[in-house]
């Protein structure tokens, strides 16, 4: 049984779910046959890219034909997605997909011109097959498995349901969130917006969580010491952020010019507050960096 699985869903582009694994090259060229028969989309591997030629069914017979490829892995099999069938301008573009997953449908069945057949596929229809399926369901406050596909300075390109989505780094976590924090291919649960970014949807992975506060809020009584990091800072208030994610919210005094964001304090609590979901504190002192 071959090591590297495909993976059978429309969540996303990339996403690793409902794993398929092959017994043999025989299992494999029969799943192929079946699931060109039923248009399936399927999560594979890109391994690489070379130059293929096959031959094109036309009106008037069979037509040779020579392109660039990606290379995927097909369980033991090497599958190929011509430049002309991959949704990318140039082949330029082939190597930024190098030992990704990506979403593709079983194509064409080809002889090729070598010792072994050439099993093309699909990302253009597999990209459209999921479109097509999950565009009325991608609504405000539903909640989905996206795969990041982009890295930016404000936050993250995910693809959700075949479509590219924007969340933004205030929406990644409950906690203070760097920017590269998540990575290339990582799956993350997201929850659909009511906002746009132009015609991007915005998703949010921090509504898609449990509230830290209230999963910890019992841990801090009224009086009690803590480390927390400041993570906002706005006119006389500021928010700070504790190890577990609770956000502590605090009245800035004569230490006003030496905090930022990012700084670290040592707070008192004060008091709840479960309307805002945040505990309230006064701070003590400002603090050195914590040695991880």
């Amino acid at each position: 049984m071959d090591g590297i699985p495909v993976y059978l869903n429309i969540t996303a582009e990339g996403a690793r779910i409902n794993p398929q694994q092959f017994d043999s090259d025989e299992h494999a060229l029969m799943m192929f046959m079946s699931w060109r028969s039923n248009d399936t989309v399927v999560q594979a591997l890109v391994t690489g890219s070379e130059r293929i030629k096959y031959y094109l069914n036309k009106a008037d017979g069979q037509e040779w034909h020579e392109e660039e490829s990606l290379m995927i892995r097909f369980g033991p099999l090497i599958g190929h997605v011509p430049l002309s069938e991959s949704g990318l301008p140039s082949a330029d573009r082939f190597t930024r997909y190098y030992n990704r997953y990506i979403a593709v449908m079983p194509d064409r069945f080809n002889p090729g011109t070598g010792e072994r057949p050439i099993l093309l596929f699909s990302r253009q229809r597999a990209q459209e097959a999921m479109q097509n399926a999950n565009v009325s369901k991608i609504t405000p406050g539903t909640t989905w498995t996206g795969v990041i596909y982009r890295r930016l300075p404000r936050g993250y390109m995910v693809n959700v349901g075949g479509f590219p989505t924007w969340l933004p780094l205030s929406l990644v976590d409950f906690n203070v969130v760097k920017p590269r924090e998540l990575q290339i291919g990582e799956m993350v649960t997201v929850k659909v917006t009511d906002q746009r970014s132009g015609n991007t949807i915005v998703v949010s992975r921090k509504d898609a969580m449990e509230n830290p506060y209230d999963l910890h809020k019992g841990k801090y009584v009224r009086g009690g010491n803590v480390l927390a990091q400041v993570r906002v800072l706005r006119g006389p208030n500021g928010y700070a952020v504790l190890h577990d994610g609770v956000n502590v919210r605090f009245r800035r005094g004569g230490e006003r010019e030496m905090l930022r964001t990012g700084t670290w304090i040592n707070l008192r609590i004060t008091g709840h507050n479960d309307e805002e979901k945040v505990l309230v504190g006064t701070v003590l002192d400002v603090v050195p960096e914590p040695v991880a």
